[in-house]
């Protein structure tokens, strides 16, 4: 799942969406022809087109009452073999904020990180701040002193101390000494900024289309002084479909009781 494919699917699901194919005036700059579309000067000026062939995304500069299309900063490389296109007078930026705040609102995700970790004074060991774990992967130790081999999983704690995630092992572990740990942990998803950019499979796809919907529809609304019954009937539906998506699709999480941090 790409951050296109959400923008592209969220438009649909707004109501929001124009198709049709059209014919290459330029590739750079880029710009295309739509013969059969009935438009005024300057629709959609602003918005965003759908290049499905292209699968890229590119902001509308002008529309002609002829069906011709510029954009902005569009130089392409290619020729699509598909020609068939998708557009909204929603801008870009608007789109782009949507998913991001969807994806926000889901909440925290599980992954995780391997981390050459070494003991302190106090044989613990210190993880950067921002990770707090919830599951150890493997924990494969090596004594340097004794010469020996363990890999425990389970007998671990944690609490946290001056922001910063503390292990401790019911093993004896020496000062000094050093571990390979895989941790898990629930973290926000990263920004999606390109057409591109992939998005975790953790955020179910249908869910986040509403998600996206939801929060750009919010973002229309805002705007606009005068709002239509259909855009606020629209609005209640995207809300309904979204309450109903997040019971059938929650981000799946790892749980762990964290303990309090010890005197």
């Amino acid at each position: 799942m790409k951050l296109f494919d959400v923008m592209y699917q969220a438009c649909a699901q707004m109501g929001k969406l124009y198709f049709g194919n059209y014919a290459i005036q330029s590739l750079s700059p880029f710009s295309v022809r739509d013969t059969t579309i009935r438009i005024n000067e300057g629709d959609y000026k602003g918005g965003t087109f759908f290049a499905l062939g292209f699968n890229k995304t590119f902001t509308i500069e002008n529309i002609d009452a002829n069906g011709i299309i510029t954009f902005r900063d569009s130089n392409v490389a290619t020729t699509p073999t598909d020609l068939s296109y998708a557009i909204t007078s929603m801008d870009r930026s608007t789109l782009l904020n949507a998913v991001n705040t969807a994806l926000v609102m889901m909440g925290e995700h599980t992954t995780f990180t391997d981390i050459d970790v070494t003991a302190t004074d106090q044989r613990e060991f210190v993880l950067d701040s921002g990770i707090v774990p919830v599951k150890l992967e493997f924990f494969n130790y090596h004594n340097e002193t004794y010469g020996f081999t363990f890999t425990n999983s389970w007998s671990w704690d944690l609490s946290i101390k001056d922001n910063q995630s503390v292990i401790t092992f019911q093993n004896r572990i020496l000062p000094d000494e050093t571990a390979k740990v895989r941790f898990w942990y629930n973290a926000p998803h990263g920004l999606v900024i390109n057409d591109t950019d992939e998005i975790n499979p953790d955020y179910h796809t249908r869910r986040l289309v509403y998600e996206s919907a939801y929060q750009g529809y919010f973002q229309f609304l805002a705007r606009e002084q005068n709002s239509s019954d259909r855009d606020l009937m629209m609005f209640q539906t995207l809300i309904q479909e979204r309450q109903a998506m997040a019971n059938i699709y929650p981000v799946p999480r790892l749980l762990h009781k964290i303990t309090l941090p010890r005197n």
